[in-house]
């Protein structure tokens, strides 16, 4: 809320005729496991990481209206590492690694959207001036964007607790899960050409 306009008790948010106030519009862009290809090491550790990760909100004021509507767009990409010296001591394959992996980003995605994408859908975003929608924007992008990253830091939400992407089918215990149907990785095997 605008502390100012609360003490110049003034309205901020707009509120039609019949006591309604238009929510913000979202729209999310989550990666797609799918089409994330492995990066695949002969060392090093495996595992996710989420390079980008953006809250962006603004303000827009619709042809022969008078009062703002806000606008915010939510989104981050995954980065798979799969490491052959680990899934060979763990007495599993990269494939199976890069399955399990998969299944991370699609939990992370998940908890984006249960715990930023929705309640940001929930917050008030119709205002009566642009001045007043743009303090909000920036308060929301602000408070949605931390939230964001809550969700993809390990420290704060660490895999395997509570995350519906870790099974018992863990690499580390030589098992594994294979890769999302239609996924980018294997490749597959090119045709070979029948020479007459």
């Amino acid at each position: 809320m605008n502390p100012y306009a609360a003490v110049a008790n003034r309205p901020v948010r707009y509120v039609d005729p019949l006591g309604l106030t238009a929510k913000v519009s979202v729209k999310y862009f989550p990666p797609k496991p799918k089409e994330i290809a492995p990066e695949v090491t002969e060392g090093g550790e495996s595992g996710t990481s989420y390079p980008f990760k953006k809250v962006k909100c603004w303000c827009n004021c619709p042809k022969g209206q008078t009062h703002w509507l806000m606008t915010c767009h939510v989104g981050f990409t995954a980065r798979i590492r799969v490491s052959k010296k680990e899934a060979n001591a763990w007495g599993t394959t990269v494939s199976f690694v890069y399955g399990h992996e998969q299944r991370h980003v699609l939990s992370r995605t998940e908890r984006v959207r249960g715990n930023v994408v929705k309640p940001l859908e929930q917050e008030d975003g119709e205002f009566v001036s642009e001045d007043e929608c743009d303090d909000e924007a920036g308060a929301y992008q602000s408070e949605y964007e931390q939230k964001l990253k809550d969700q993809l830091t390990w420290e704060k939400n660490p895999d395997h607790k509570g995350d519906p992407g870790a099974t018992e089918h863990s690499p580390t215990e030589g098992k594994g899960e294979p890769p999302l149907d239609g996924s980018v990785y294997p490749p597959k095997p090119k045709p070979r050409l029948r020479v007459p």
